[in-house]
């Protein structure tokens, strides 16, 4: 079984996640596994952080893009996700593939870490347009390709994804990303992915609200004759 992907925060103790890693597929950044329940108090604080974020969401999405994010809760859980670190374990350090665990997965959050052995890719996928997708580097270095939607892909953009630059990217849905991991360097990342009010993860057991009905000319008459 393979497990334990060790996160530590900069300036605070560390803390174990011991979810199961398990092997990634084309479109597995679209529906990860289950959470498994393993606890993390630091994972905790970015999930309190991101329910906040949903919670207090403007209007539906329907419009698209991002206006939906409430901009100092997106802000308050960018400054959660930002100092976390890991450790790398010997166990995968020669996996021919990416790994992934969830930790939390919700109707319109998921919260995984991504396991990218050296010279290792996820390959390409995409959320829907108006998802808010927040990555941090946890070890390592690694590159996140931006891609065109057509076939063949082309790229539209590259970003070196580095711990040692405490950097947080985030990315709005509709392009797809491919991670690739850089030759003879292990790395992984946190990935969170928050979905607009109009829409719900697959399989999450829940149903996005309904479309509001459209008044027909017939209807209008009515109303107008009542």
């Amino acid at each position: 079984m393979l497990r334990s992907l060790l996160l530590a925060a900069s300036l605070a103790a560390s803390s174990a996640l011991a979810p199961t890693l398990t092997p990634t597929s084309p479109g597995g950044a679209q529906a990860p596994p289950p959470a498994t329940g393993v606890q993390s108090a630091l994972l905790d604080a970015v999930e309190e952080a991101a329910s906040i974020c949903l919670s207090k969401q403007r209007g539906d999405g329907r419009e698209g893009g991002l206006a939906w994010c409430d901009e100092p809760s997106r802000e308050a859980l960018e400054r959660t996700i930002r100092g976390l670190r890991g450790r790398k374990l010997a166990w995968w350090l020669d996996t021919p593939l990416p790994l992934r665990a969830a930790y939390t997965r919700g109707p319109r959050l998921d919260i995984s870490v991504v396991a990218l052995p050296g010279g290792t890719t996820l390959p390409a996928s995409a959320y829907p347009s108006g998802a808010l997708i927040l990555v941090a580097p946890l070890l390592g270095q690694a590159e996140v390709l931006t891609l065109t939607g057509g076939t063949p892909a082309e790229e539209l953009s590259r970003t070196a994804l580095r711990a040692e630059d405490d950097a947080l990217l985030d990315f709005e849905g509709g392009a797809p990303h491919e991670f690739r991991g850089t030759p003879g360097v292990a790395s992984a990342f946190l990935q969170v992915v928050l979905l607009p009010p109009s829409m719900r993860f697959p399989g999450s057991g829940a149903s996005a609200p309904p479309l509001p009905e459209l008044a027909t000319d017939a209807d209008a008459d009515a109303d107008a004759d009542a």
